[in-house]
């Protein structure tokens, strides 16, 4: 019966709080209305009437303020966080999304948080209190999370609350609608980006983890190279060519600053990777990690050349990372992203058609002409497709995208790649093509199609003195238009 009346006086102060903020609301709307009026008004007399409307608005708004404030200080701890909660939990699902703490660390901040830094925040704040690693905050986990603060800032538990849910329904401050649909766009990433982190700092403070890196770790330097890399994950696997290749991959995608070693940090994020693509988590392999690792390996002369050789490969394609930048936009996550949303049907390629659609949206707000968007995808696919099967792989496509950035750049202003790869993926997700469009693009893609394979052959040939026309006739090799055309696709990258 105690906990039915509890419940009952939290109800009832909740809906008399409530009905003060929608009388504050609807006053807000009013004040807002007059302010436009005193800022139109004809002569003197009209504006003192107007601004005398105004301040007796606020003074009804401020006594409306004043009766929530006492109603809080009524109201029991467990209600008043309980009623935080409900302020943020805006579609009522029962938990706190990055995009509604987002908002509410911009209000309670009072603006003194750009966009990024409150984003940045949310996710710091999930991360730490985010105990059934669901990316968002439950009611449990929102209790800890505001005890927390209350403590490391010294300040009244209740006060807090109070300061928290004045904050909320009255500050002006917060995202903005345009960044609350980036934010809903970004949902499903950002949740992705929170678990991984949260993962990954399970990961890091795992005493296996430790103690498999210093296994790793040959030469006790703290760090792993390409070769202690390569002979762990031959001990694990078993295989020496499964493990090379592995390595070449993985040390490819995380020796960002091309120190050809990787820190503890930078191994954890190789062994989480490792696990997950073999579809395991490290808790349920971690064991007979170790228990591999302190089995002696196979050091046979052919295991040696085998990782020599792979050595000197993942060298070479360190090399051309830093002359191209093209691991760069591999590095960064929205590439794959930006991948994923031109491979419409998701056969993990990009053929002309679905280039073409992509470049279409691209360029839809500067006017380009149909004729030219076919004609440059045709140009992009004879530049970047490296291994002439008509199609752009991630490689490849990271390429055209690197390509992309350049042309875009002035020696004055170069464009920012990552800035560039999130403008494209926001671009492929809120523009479309109109029906029309999409169906001139299917069908001419086969043709051009063909067109791209003929001149890729030719390429190839041994020198001749003629090539083929469209018409079945032959062409002189040094002819404007086939000249032109060569020194085009010769260029690649450079053309673009």
């Amino acid at each position: 019966i105690s906990s039915i009346i509890l419940w009952v006086g939290g109800h009832l102060k909740t809906n008399k709080i409530n009905i003060q903020r929608n009388r504050v609301v609807a006053l807000n709307k009013s004040i807002r209305s007059i302010d436009t009026k005193k800022n139109g008004a004809r002569d003197m007399s009209e504006y003192l009437k107007h601004s005398k409307d105004e301040i007796s608005l606020q003074i009804g708004k401020i006594s409306h303020q004043l009766n929530m404030i006492e109603a809080l200080g009524k109201m029991s701890d467990k209600y008043k966080i309980k009623y935080t909660f409900d302020l943020l939990d805006k579609d009522n699902n029962k938990h706190i999304s990055a995009s509604e703490l987002s908002d509410g660390i911009r209000k309670v901040n009072a603006g003194s948080l750009n966009f990024q830094e409150s984003l940045q925040k949310t996710i710091n704040d999930i991360v730490r209190y985010d105990k059934d690693q669901d990316a968002t905050l439950n009611l449990d986990e929102f209790e800890i999370y505001l005890s927390t603060v209350s403590k490391e800032t010294g300040t009244d538990y209740r006060e807090l609350c109070e300061l928290i849910i004045m904050q909320l329904l009255f500050s002006e401050t917060g995202n903005t609608d345009e960044e609350m649909a980036a934010l809903k766009i970004l949902e499903d990433e950002i949740g992705m980006n929170i678990i991984e982190t949260e993962n990954f700092n399970e990961a890091f403070n795992d005493e296996v983890m430790r103690e498999l890196f210093e296994l790793f770790d040959l030469d006790k330097d703290y760090a792993v190279n390409f070769s202690e890399v390569a002979i762990g994950l031959y001990c694990i696997l078993e295989d020496i060519d499964e493990a090379t290749k592995l390595t070449v991959d993985i040390m490819l995608m995380l020796d960002v600053d091309d120190e050809r070693k990787l820190s503890y940090d930078g191994f954890v994020r190789l062994i989480l990777n490792f696990c997950a693509a073999s579809n395991n988590s490290f808790d349920t392999v971690k064991t007979q990690f170790i228990l591999n690792m302190h089995q002696v390996y196979n050091s046979s002369l052919d295991v040696y050349q085998k990782m020599m050789v792979a050595n000197e490969f993942y060298d070479e394609m360190k090399n051309l990372e830093v002359e191209q930048g093209v691991m760069n936009a591999l590095h960064y996550g929205k590439m794959h992203k930006l991948f994923a949303l031109c491979d419409l049907n998701n056969d993990g390629f990009i053929s002309f058609e679905e280039l073409a659609t992509a470049m279409r949206k691209f360029h839809k707000a500067a006017g380009i002409s149909m004729d030219y968007i076919i004609e440059k995808s045709f140009f992009s696919m004879i530049g970047f497709d490296k291994d002439k099967n008509q199609k752009l792989d991630k490689e490849e496509f990271a390429l055209f995208i690197v390509g992309f950035a350049q042309q875009n750049s002035t020696p004055d202003n170069i464009t920012d790649l990552h800035e560039l790869i999130d403008f494209l993926a926001v671009t492929s997700l809120s523009k479309e093509n109109t029906l029309e469009e999409e169906n001139y693009i299917r069908a001419v893609s086969a043709q051009w199609t063909k067109k791209i394979k003929a001149l890729q052959d030719k390429m190839f040939e041994p020198a001749t003195t003629n090539t083929a026309t469209d018409d079945g006739g032959t062409a002189d090799i040094d002819s404007p238009s086939v000249s032109n055309t060569l020194d085009v696709v010769d260029g690649g990258a450079e053309k673009w």
